[in-house]
């Protein structure tokens, strides 16, 4: 199993609750937040196959507190 690969921290855009990048192929590109820095772990919000292709990732219930977003990139789990 593979270390993820994280993005930048950013913090939360317009209500929309969107952000873009481009995609690794073949790897599991997970939207996680935190609502604030000291907490311990990142919070899972929804996650994607790459394609290599542009990718949209939204938050689905977007808060009107702060939050902080990155997108963590790892391979899928292996099948049985």
């Amino acid at each position: 199993m593979s270390a993820p690969i994280s993005g930048a921290f950013a913090p939360k855009p317009a209500p929309a609750g969107r952000f873009a990048s481009i995609s690794l192929g073949g790897l599991t590109h997970t939207l996680e937040y935190k609502n604030d820095l000291s907490e311990p772990d990142w919070m899972p919000l929804t996650s994607t196959n790459g394609t290599g292709e542009n990718l949209l990732l939204t938050d689905p219930v977007p808060t009107d507190k702060a939050r902080y977003y990155h997108i963590g990139v790892k391979q899928p789990p292996p099948r049985d």
